[in-house]
């Protein structure tokens, strides 16, 4: 499955269908199971590496006419997206949270990522103004129904 380009409202569906292409062009990513001599978080870490070098291979990648991923990392237990944007306002990507995370919580492999104490992070950065918006999704969101599906 290609990584897939949609409107902006729907920015966060590149990284699902990069989650879906992880699963299906390579078994091991998503899979296998760590190592099993390694203590919880340290198997998260490697997962979370992993996940980073599967998408860093594919990018940047232009997902409309406003928006591009730029570039994937961890940062701790966190998997940072980092996207920039143009002729988008700071107001309507602050007003994309909701359904960031509605997608985020209904992606079963994000979701797993957040139950094994994980964390996903979507860091825009308007090309214009080099303003950041950050919206952080953790299972206490989606569990609290903040961001219910």
């Amino acid at each position: 499955m290609p990584l897939v380009g949609v409107k902006f409202a729907g920015v966060v569906w590149v990284l699902l269908a990069g989650a879906a292409c992880a699963q299906e062009s390579q078994p091991g990513y998503a899979q296998s199971a760590p190592d099993s001599r390694l203590d919880p978080i340290s198997q998260l870490m490697e997962l979370l590496d992993e996940a980073v070098v599967f998408l860093n291979e594919r990018l940047p990648f232009q997902i409309d006419q406003s928006t591009r991923l730029v570039a994937v990392s961890r940062e701790g237990r966190t998997l940072v997206y980092q996207y920039q944007v143009e002729r988008v306002s700071r107001r309507a990507l602050e007003g994309h949270a909701a359904v960031l995370g509605r997608r985020t919580c209904s992606n079963q492999q994000l979701f797993n990522l957040m139950r094994i104490g994980g964390a996903v992070r979507y860091s825009y950065e308007l090309k214009e103004s080099g303003q950041r918006v950050v919206h952080v999704i953790t299972l206490q969101e989606c569990n609290a129904g903040a961001v219910a599906v």
